[in-house]
């Protein structure tokens, strides 16, 4: 097992220059990877999650070695490999394609790297046998590639990056291509199987579903950075920045824009012709009342913070409805200004008709477009900076002052 950490990398891709004696571009350099700070601990499954082009898959072969830092190190186990290939890290690696031999069985493509590095044959048979039964392949070792299942061929790859008994397993979206079921079953089986050799592993994914569920540490990058770093659970319930409160969840937590005004100890916030009163208690996680008098924010509130309430605050129209088994998910609109975090920022919708998501039991009725009254469950609301979407909560984010390009310290799993 091996300990991970980066120091200061950045990954930027050279625009290339015309020969005009002027020194122009042909276009902007791409900063894929910015200044990052991270370590990761023995034994850990880190997972590194966002959308696509945040600078994940690139984070991932800076680590194995299959491109060269900017500027900053990369050290395994205290020692900085920044010069060192990708064999030489002792890491191991797979991606969204299986990539098998197709001219070799199951069997051969497991051992394949035995055989390159001249291990008796009799030592591979063996270690093929313990691999392929450690990933349950082990009654497919006699079968071409093209006689494979998505998720056999995965576990083959997987079975091929475990008889190597590398320090590190780097995985670049392995289920991406899985159908769902397929996904829940390797899921799992990653899980466990990580669990039990106990090697330090990186995961890169774009479903959050795989990240929650997965990891002991997420990482959510956005435009080459990592916005928040911590536990599933805290990046759950704690999101420092609208982007990751919406980012992370399905599906997606509701937000929109309100104004917060004093009311006595407490605070209240008012949208076109709605309110919501938040007292002395709960204002106190935001700074307080006089931090938030007169000030824009966005409120966030997950689907499973709204309930249906006679009384409630929120006055929805329903526009239809996800069955989902034992409960179902109404779509609603509410009078509100819609937020969303993008890449470039917070995007307003401007025609004040907010979509809402509220999860509910399977048994509750309604007619489309019939006003429904919603109650919001207190410690299930975000309040976010209405200008940067950064959360107002004292106990997250990253504080006054500049943002930091990451701040992930090391917890052991």
């Amino acid at each position: 097992m091996s300990t991970v950490e980066l120091r200061g990398v950045s990954k930027v891709h050279r625009a290339e220059r015309r020969d005009t004696g002027t020194g122009a571009s042909d276009g902007s350099d791409v900063v894929a990877v910015a200044r990052t700070d991270l370590h990761l601990a023995d034994g850990e499954f880190f997972v590194l999650i966002g959308p696509s082009g945040c600078g994940k898959s690139t984070l991932l072969r800076l680590i194995a070695g299959i491109e060269p830092p900017t500027t900053g190190d990369v050290l395994i186990d205290g020692v900085a490999v920044n010069d060192i290939d990708p064999r030489g890290r002792d890491v191991a690696m797979t991606f969204q394609s299986s990539a098998l031999y197709p001219n070799l069985t199951v069997g051969e493509n497991v051992g394949f790297s035995l055989r390159l590095a001249k291990v008796p044959r009799a030592t591979i048979r063996e270690r093929v046998r313990e691999a392929a039964a450690l990933v349950s392949i082990d009654h497919l070792l006699d079968r071409w590639p093209r006689q494979l299942s998505g998720g056999e061929g995965q576990r083959v790859a997987m079975a091929r990056m475990l008889i190597r008994s590398p320090h590190l397993f780097l995985m670049d979206e392995p289920m991406s291509q899985l159908d769902a079921k397929l996904r829940t079953e390797l899921r799992a089986e990653i899980v466990r199987l990580q669990r039990r050799v106990g090697v330090t592993t990186v995961y890169v994914t774009h479903d959050q579903v795989e990240a929650m569920s997965m990891g002991h540490r997420i990482a959510v990058m956005r435009r080459g950075r990592i916005v928040q770093c911590g536990a599933p659970d805290e990046l759950y319930r704690h999101p420092a920045d609208l982007f990751v409160g919406q980012f992370l969840g399905s599906p997606p937590m509701n937000a929109w824009r309100a104004l917060a005004v004093a009311d006595g100890d407490g605070v209240v916030l008012r949208w076109m012709h709605h309110e919501l009163r938040l007292d002395a208690d709960e204002v106190r996680r935001f700074g307080g009342t006089e931090a938030l008098h007169g000030r824009e924010v966005v409120i966030g509130v997950r689907p499973e913070a709204l309930h249906l309430d006679a009384t409630g605050p929120l006055t929805v129209s329903p526009r239809f409805t996800e069955t989902l088994g034992p409960h179902q998910l109404l779509h609603c609109t509410l009078g509100a200004e819609a937020v969303r975090a993008t890449d470039d920022g917070l995007v307003s919708a401007d025609d004040h008709h907010a979509p809402i998501v509220v999860a509910a039991a399977s048994s509750v009725s309604f007619d489309v477009w019939q006003p429904l009254h919603l109650g919001v469950d207190v410690d299930g609301i975000h309040l976010f900076d209405g200008e940067d979407g950064r959360s107002l909560e004292q106990s997250v984010g990253f504080g006054s002052g500049p943002r930091p390009t990451v701040s992930a310290h090391e917890r052991r799993p």
